[in-house]
C-alpha cells in the first residue's frame, strides 16, 4: 500500500498531501505522521497545509531515523540503543581497554593521557559506525562473524571495537522490526493509518527498504521533488548539478513527474523550463530576474542586498517581505553585517535571522558558554568586569554601573589573580586584597592603614559615590561565585552530576532568566533538551569537566536553533533547512569558490573513502543538488553574491564553480555587476539600473 506522487515544484506536492488527509477512508481523529528532512519544511508545511484547508491540527513531524526508534519502541516496548551517544560512550570506555591499548599502540599513542582527545576521537568514530551500517551494511555483518572487507590496515581495530560495543547493527534492528510488523500489524494500522514521506531529497537504500516493507501494513505515500521530466540528463544544468537528483530517480526506478511550466517569459523562467525539459539549447531574455553581483566584503554583500531588495519592494508593491528568503552560506558570518546595514538604513526592511547559533547576542546561551569557558588564567581585572557586562550576568546580581565598577577596580590597583604570592608582591594586585580594600573602605570610611595579619598590612579604597557602591558589595559576590565554578570544574563528575552542576549552580546562580518570559522558557527548554541523552544513556563513570564543555559545545554552543519561517519579514538563514522551499525572491549570499559547494575529506582511518558507491554521502554533489533546488524554488527573482574582488591588490577572485557553471549556461560575460569597494562611490547613480545606492 504505497503511492508515490511526483513532481517538480513543492506546490503541487502539497496540495497533494492536502488531499490525501482529508480523503473519506482518513480516520477524523487519527494523528497525522509526516516524515521531512529539515525543520523549516515542517513550518512550510504547516503553514500551507493550513491555507490550503483552513485548519491544521494532530500532526507529528519527524525524521526517517527518529520514525524507525518510534517503531522500535512501539514494537519492543524499550528504547533503541543503537544511537549515536551510546556508540560513542561505549568506544570512548573501549578505548581505554588496556587489551586495546596493548594490541593497537599507534591508535592508542594518540590519546594517551588526554581524556578530551579520547572523547573526540569516539565521536568522530562513532560517526563512521554510523555511516558503515548505512552505507556498508555487508561490512558491519563480516565483522560479526569475524571476517574484514578490506585491505586496510585500520579496518582491524575498527572491527575490535565494534564487536567489543556488543551492540545490534541497523540491519539487524531493521529485520526485527519488519519481522515483528508482522505480528502485530494491527497495532502497526492503528497506530500509523497512513505516513506521508514529504520533499526529501536524500534517500537511503536502508531507509527505503525499510519504508516499501511497512508499506505491506499500511498506506505509505511519497511525495519526491525531481527536477526534471526525464531521468537521463542532457542538458548542461541538470549534468553539472544533478548527479544526486539522478541518483533519486534511479532509488524510485525511473518515475515520472506531474511537471508545472513557469508560465513567466523571463531569463529565470526559461532556464527553469529547459531544466524542467532536459532541454539542451538555450536563448538569453535580457531582464533583472537573474542577478549575480560581486563584492570585496561581506558587509558589501550585505549593503547591495538591501539595495537591491529596497528597489524590489518600491517597483512591486505587492511584494511582501514575507516572499523574500536570503540565505547565506555561513549564518554565522553574515547575521551581524546584515543586521548592522538593515537596521541602521534610512528605510526599514523587516527581516528575521533564523538558524544562527544558540550563543549569538545576549541569550541564555551566550552567557552560559562565557561562564563555563572562564578559567582561572582568565582572572584579569579586564576579563572579569567584561563577562560581569554580559547582559543576563549583569542582570542577575543587579549591577547598575558597570563603567563605575570598572573604574574602582582599576583605582584599587587589582589587575589579575586570586590571592597571588607573597614573594613577588604580586599579592597586591589580586582579587582578594584589592576586594578587602573596597570593602574596608566602604565599611570603616577610611583610608588609615589596616592590618589583615601580623605580615600584611592593607589601606582601605575610601570611595565617594554612596549611591553606586552597592555594586561593589555585589561585584565581591560575583567574583566570588566565579572562583568557587572555577574551583568546582577541578574534579571529575557523572554526566547526570555536570548536568545538576549547570542547572543549580550556573544557570541558578549567575544567568538572569524570566519564567514567565516565553523566548527564555523556549531557550531554557531547548538546554534541558540538549542534555535529556543523559538520562538514557548506561554510562556512569566520572569525567572531567572538558568532557562535559565539549559536550556543551557540539549540541548547544554551536546548534542553531529551528528556523522561524512564518514571520511576515524577510527571512535570513542557512540553505539547508529551507532547501527547496518556494519564495517569490531568492537571495543567495557567500557562493565564493573556497567556501560553496563544500568538500569531501575524509579522516585517514574512514573506510567510506576505499570506494564510492551510488547513494554515498557527498557533501559537494549534495550542496551542487542544493543550489539546482535554489534557482528552481525561485518564483520570480534569484539573486546570487560572492566575494569577486580582492580588498587587498584589487585582483578578481573566481566565484563558486556553480556560480560559474551558470555563468557559462547563460554565455554572458556581462552578466556580473561589479560593485565599488565603498558604498559611496561615485559610480552609484540613481538612473544606472545595475547600480545604485538607497544608503547615501
Amino acid at each position: 500500500m504505497s503511492n508515490i506522487f511526483s513532481s517538480n515544484r513543492l506546490e503541487i506536492l502539497c496540495l497533494k498531501l492536502a488531499d490525501n488527509i482529508c480523503k473519506p477512508e482518513q480516520k477524523v481523529f487519527a494523528k497525522e505522521t509526516i516524515i521531512t528532512q529539515s525543520a523549516g519544511m515542517n513550518a512550510w508545511l504547516k503553514t500551507k497545509l493550513a491555507e490550503h484547508k483552513g485548519v491544521f491540527a494532530n500532526f507529528e513531524f519527524m525524521n526517517q531515523d527518529g520514525f524507525l526508534a518510534e517503531m522500535y519502541q512501539l514494537l519492543f516496548k524499550e528504547r533503541l540503543q543503537n544511537n549515536f551517544d551510546t556508540i560513542k560512550y561505549k568506544v570512548f570506555d573501549c578505548l581505554d581497554n588496556s587489551e586495546f591499548k596493548e594490541n593497537f599502540q599507534e591508535i592508542a599513542k594518540y590519546y594517551t593521557d588526554n581524556e578530551l582527545r579520547r572523547f573526540q576521537l569516539s565521536a568522530k568514530i562513532a560517526d563512521l559506525f554510523d555511516q558503515y551500517q548505512l552505507y556498508r551494511p555487508e561490512m558491519i555483518d563480516n565483522w560479526d562473524t569475524g571476517a574484514l572487507s578490506t585491505n586496510n590496515p585500520d579496518e582491524k581495530w575498527q572491527q575490535w571495537l565494534w564487536k567489543r560495543l556488543e551492540i545490534e547493527s541497523r540491519a539487524k534492528i531493521k529485520g526485527k522490526i519488519v519481522e515483528q510488523m508482522a505480528a502485530q500489524k494491527d497495532l502497526i494500522l492503528q497506530t500509523y493509518p497512513a505516513i506521508s514521506l514529504f520533499g526529501i531529497t536524500v534517500y537511503t537504500k536502508f531507509h527505503l527498504d525499510f519504508f516499501h516493507k511497512l508499506a505491506k501494513y499500511t498506506q505509505v505515500n511519497f511525495y519526491v521533488t525531481l527536477p526534471s521530466i526525464q531521468s537521463q540528463f542532457e542538458n548542461e544544468l541538470l549534468l553539472s548539478f544533478g548527479s544526486k537528483a539522478g541518483e533519486q530517480a534511479q532509488m524510485f526506478n525511473g518515475i515520472g513527474i506531474e511537471p508545472e511550466k513557469n508560465e513567466d517569459d523571463t531569463l529565470l523562467s526559461r532556464i527553469q523550463n529547459n531544466i524542467l525539459n532536459n532541454d539542451t539549447g538555450f536563448k538569453w531574455q535580457e531582464d533583472d530576474s537573474i542577478q549575480i553581483n560581486s563584492c570585496y566584503t561581506p558587509v558589501r554583500e550585505a549593503e547591495c542586498l538591501y539595495n537591491y531588495l529596497l528597489d524590489l519592494f518600491e517597483k512591486d508593491k505587492e511584494l511582501r517581505p514575507r516572499d523574500v528568503l536570503v540565505m547565506t552560506t555561513d549564518i554565522n558570518k553574515y547575521a551581524p553585517y546584515i543586521k548592522a546595514v538593515f537596521r541602521n538604513a534610512p528605510v526599514n526592511i523587516p527581516f528575521q535571522v533564523s538558524g544562527a547559533t544558540n550563543n549569538s547576542d545576549d541569550s541564555m546561551t551566550a552567557a552560559l558558554e562565557q561562564i563555563l569557558k572562564f578559567t582561572e588564567e582568565d582572572l584579569t581585572s579586564e576579563k572579569v568586569v567584561s563577562l560581569l557586562e554580559q547582559k543576563r550576568i549583569k542582570k542577575r546580581f543587579g549591577i547598575n554601573d558597570c563603567n563605575y565598577i570598572r573604574s574602582v577596580v582599576r583605582k584599587a590597583n587589582i589587575r589579575f589573580g586570586r590571592e597571588n604570592r607573597a614573594e613577588d608582591d604580586s599579592q597586591y594586585v589580586s582579587w582578594k586584597y584589592g576586594l578587602e580594600k573596597i570593602l574596608l573602605g566602604y565599611a570603616m570610611l577610611t583610608d588609615e592603614e589596616y592590618p589583615i595579619n601580623e605580615n600584611l598590612t592593607l589601606y582601605p579604597y575610601k570611595d565617594n559615590e554612596a549611591s553606586e557602591s552597592y555594586d561593589l558589595l555585589r561585584l565581591k559576590a560575583f567574583v566570588e561565585i566565579l572562583e568557587s565554578l572555577i574551583d568546582a570544574q577541578k574534579e571529575a563528575r557523572t554526566l547526570n552530576e555536570w548536568k545538576r552542576f549547570l542547572f543549580e549552580d550556573v544557570i541558578e546562580k549567575m544567568i538572569y532568566h524570566d519564567d514567565f518570559n516565553k523566548d527564555d522558557r523556549t531557550e531554557l527548554s531547548s538546554v534541558y533538551r540538549v542534555l535529556s541523552f543523559t538520562e538514557h544513556l548506561e554510562f556512569d563513570e566520572k569525567v572531567s569537566f572538558a568532557i562535559f564543555l565539549d559536550e556543551l559545545k557540539t549540541k548547544l554552543f554551536t546548534e542553531s536553533p529551528e528556523s522561524k519561517l512564518d514571520t511576515g519579514r524577510v527571512t535570513i538563514t542557512s540553505p539547508i533547512p529551507v532547501r527547496g522551499l518556494p519564495f517569490k525572491v531568492i537571495c543567495f549570499l557567500g557562493l565564493n569558490n573556497d567556501i560553496f559547494p563544500r568538500k569531501d575529506s575524509f579522516m585517514g582511518f574512514d573506510l567510506l573513502g576505499e570506494e564510492y558507491r551510488i547513494g554515498d554521502r557527498n557533501k559537494k554533489e549534495t550542496d551542487k543538488y542544493l543550489f539546482l533546488d535554489t534557482i528552481l524554488a525561485a518564483r520570480e527573482k534569484l539573486y546570487l553574491s560572492y566575494i569577486g574582488q580582492s580588498v587587498k591588490d584589487n585582483t578578481e577572485i573566481p566565484p563558486s564553480i556553480v556560480v560559474d557553471t551558470l555563468l557559462d549556461y547563460a554565455g554572458r560575460e556581462d552578466f556580473v555587476v561589479k560593485h565599488p569597494l565603498h558604498e559611496f562611490s561615485s559610480r552609484y547613480q540613481k538612473d544606472n539600473k545595475r547600480l545604485f545606492t538607497y544608503l547615501y
